[in-house]
Order: structure tokens, then sequence, then C-alpha cells
């Protein structure tokens, strides 16, 4: 087993079920504000949606998501955060439940070649934070929230030699559990401690479209910053599970620059791509990749541990395209038809400078 599990704490969920467990409730009239679970249903339309297509659940989901998913993302941002610039192809990528995905976004960002990995977290938080900067081999330091101050996280303490060894910040807001919400100047200022101190700004906003109808919905990390742009520090996680009331669905979405959103994709099991002459169609089932009528470079990838169930190509499936595989690894991918690491077809012809492609079962 890990030996970083001996330092993580118990889950204060289960410390609060065993206290709370000789209270006599009535269930239906108790709202348990310990977990943070919706108690209305969700919406009619989405369950109606789930239904319609329920036979689909069969088929694993593409690990980069379908297109028209993550073009709704990038609209909805732009509607509610007046966002006028990002691109469903490079921005964006669907995660299951943000608790999930910032767990394993902070394993991927983390870097223990450098000496006192640090990651910033607000003072109470969520525990998924600390326990995911453990697991990463890093330390927290805990930026206290107290009431005296309204419960705004005073950055301010932070000593020039935590920021120093900071690689990731982790903001909250509307906070769990305080409520407290960050003002633009808060984050512009944190983003340009970012930008000074080379590290990312992590911002969970599952809460964000939980206020006061009457009021000005809270402020989001990405209307101070243009994610669009390379050196973009922001990175925002969003869910389904509040704000639509579908905390069991499991489904929300990361937000990021290009290079972020890649390195992120690769940790999930996907490799990079690119298509030059950009005619190419391109789509991932479970982590591989299905070229067609295209000839992309696709370097310095990572095919491993992908299934083709139905058709062939575990890894990789080429279609009337001739791409040119640089510095890639396909390997341990698995197909009940033909070809378990890579099927070309109809006129295909890949090309391979530098690559290995093994262990692959058909």
């Amino acid at each position: 087993m890990n030996n970083y599990l001996k330092s993580l704490t118990e889950y204060p969920f289960f410390f609060l079920r065993e206290l709370l467990a000789p209270v006599e409730k009535n269930d239906e009239e108790t709202l348990g504000l310990h977990i943070g679970e919706p108690k209305n249903p969700p919406p009619a339309e989405a369950l109606d949606i789930l239904n319609k297509h329920a036979s689909l659940y069969s088929k694993y989901p593409t690990s980069k998501g379908e297109y028209f998913l993550r073009e709704s993302y990038c609209n909805w941002l732009k509607r509610r955060f007046r966002i006028k610039s990002i691109d469903p192809d490079k921005n964006v990528l669907p995660i299951a439940g943000s608790r999930e995905g910032i767990f394993s976004f902070i394993q991927a960002t983390i870097d223990t070649s450098k000496e006192n990995p640090i990651v910033i977290i607000p003072n109470p938080f969520y525990k998924i934070y600390e326990g995911a900067t453990t697991m990463a081999g890093a330390s927290a330091y805990y930026v206290n929230s107290l009431e005296e101050n309204n419960f705004k996280p005073n950055f301010d303490e932070v000593p020039e030699d935590i920021w120093k060894n900071c690689q990731l910040l982790i903001l909250c807001s509307p906070s769990n559990p305080t409520g407290y919400c960050l003002e633009r100047e808060d984050y512009i200022d944190l983003l340009n401690k970012a930008d000074k101190y080379d590290f990312l700004v992590c911002s969970d906003e599952c809460y964000t479209d939980i206020h006061e109808s009457s009021k000005t919905p809270p402020t989001g990390l990405l209307e101070c910053c243009d994610i669009s742009q390379p050196g973009s520090k922001a990175v925002v996680f969003h869910s389904l599970s509040k704000r639509s009331n579908l905390a069991g669905l499991r489904s929300g979405f990361i937000s990021a620059n290009e290079s972020v959103i890649k390195g992120f994709t690769i940790q999930n099991g996907n490799g990079n791509y690119e298509d030059p002459d950009g005619n190419g169609t391109f789509y991932r089932y479970g982590g591989g990749i299905y070229c067609q009528g295209s000839s992309p470079l696709i370097s310095d990838c990572i095919v491993i541990d992908n299934n083709a169930y139905g058709g062939g190509g575990g890894g990789v499936f080429c279609y009337n395209a001739s791409p040119l595989f640089y510095n890639t690894i396909i390997a341990d991918n698995i197909t009940d038809d033909v070809g378990g690491g890579l099927y070309a077809r109809d006129d295909s012809s890949p090309q391979f400078n530098g690559c290995e492609i093994s262990d692959n079962i058909s």
C-alpha cells in the first residue's frame, strides 16, 4: 500500500455519521449540512434525457467527451461568466464530479522532483484537498478564514518562502462551509502572485450557482483572466451535483489553458495529438484514438490500457488515414477483433518514428 496512506486522517463524514447516529430524527424533516447533499429533486428535463438515452449506458464514455458536450460547457461558461474566448477542443474536459476531478488533478500537478512542494489550502476546507495533497507527496499550508474577518481567507499572512515553494493554490468560492465569496480584486491579486511565483490557481466552484436569486451571482475565476492564453494560471472545476441536484450522476468538467488540459488528459490515460492541416476527424474511445481521412502528426503520445469491443484497433484505429506517429507508446490495449494495438484499413498507411508497440491483445 502507498506509504502516504499512513499520513491521512479519518474522513470527517465517517466521524459525523457516528456522532449523529444516536440522535432521533425524522429524515424527511432533517437537513443534513455535513455532506452537502441536495434535498430537492433533479430537474425533470435532465432525468428525461437520461432515460431517453439509457441504452447507451452499456458503452464506455470517451475520455475527452463528445464534442457537443464540451461545446455545451463552453456555451454555459460564456453565459454565466461572460467569457468571450474559450475553445471546446482546448479549454474544457469532462470529469466524474469535481471531487474526483480535483483529486486526480492534484496528483497530475505536483512535481515531487522539486524541493518542498506546497499546496496552499483555505481553512476550513473540503477534506479532499488535504488528502490529495498528501497522496501526491506535497505539504499543505493552511490559510485561516476567521469569523472576525468575515471568513475571508487571509492570504496576506502567507510567508514569502511558502509562495516560493507553492505549486498549487486551492480556492473554493462560494466557500464550503463558510459561504464567503471572493471578489474580483481577490482573484486578480492571487493570479498576480501565481504569475510571480509560478503556480496554478485551482478554483472549486461547484457552489457558484447557490445564491439568492435577487442578488448578483458570485464572481468566478474565469471572469478575471483569459484561459485561451498559454500562460493562464487559472484552473476551474464545475459540477452538476449542487447546482442541478445531480450528486449521484458524478458529472462535471475542468476548464483551463490548452497545455493544462492536455497534461490532465494524458494523466487520465490519453495522448496528445496535433492535426497541422486541420482536416482530420478524431474520436476518442476509452482513451484510444480513431483517425479518419487525414494525415496528422501524433507525437509524444501514450496510448495504453484501452479497450475496443465490437471493432478493431484496441489502441488506434485508422480508416483511410496516414498518420505519423512520433515518439509514441502503444501498449497493453485490447480488442475482441483485429489489431490489439493498431488496426489500419482502407488505404491507410501509418508511419512510425521512435515508437514502441508492445503487449497488445486481439
